[in-house]
C-alpha cells in the first residue's frame, strides 16, 4: 500500500534525524555531524569514536519560513578528522517541498 501524503506548510516545525554508523575507526576521535537547511545550520554534534557500536543520531528542528523546494543534508566529519578510503559517503541530502 502506498503511504499516505504528508504536507509540509512554511511556519510549521520539522523534525530531522540523522543515524550514523561507521566501521573501522580508530578509537578516540572526536569529530563532528551537522544537519543543514541550504547554508542555515539545523544541528551540530561531536561524535566520540570510543563507542562500542560505533552508531549515533543527531537531531533538530526546522521551521522554513518560504514556500518552495528545501534542501537538507545531514554531513558527518565536517572537519576530516576521520582517515577515509571514501569520502563521497559523509553526505546525504534530502529535497523537501514546503506548502504556503
Amino acid at each position: 500500500p502506498e503511504e499516505p501524503f504528508v504536507e509540509f506548510n512554511a511556519g510549521r516545525s520539522l523534525n530531522f534525524t540523522c543515524k550514523i554508523s561507521g566501521d573501522r575507526l580508530k578509537s578516540d576521535i572526536k569529530f563532528s555531524a551537522v544537519i543543514k537547511s541550504g547554508t542555515e545550520e539545523i544541528a551540530r554534534k561531536v561524535l566520540d569514536s570510543g563507542t562500542e557500536d560505533l552508531t549515533w543520531e543527531i537531531s533538530g528542528k526546522f521551521s522554513p519560513s518560504q514556500p518552495g523546494t528545501n534542501p537538507f543534508a545531514c554531513r558527518v566529519d565536517t572537519e576530516n578528522k576521520v582517515e577515509e578510503s571514501n569520502e563521497r559517503d559523509n553526505r546525504e541530502v534530502l529535497f523537501l517541498l514546503i506548502a504556503e
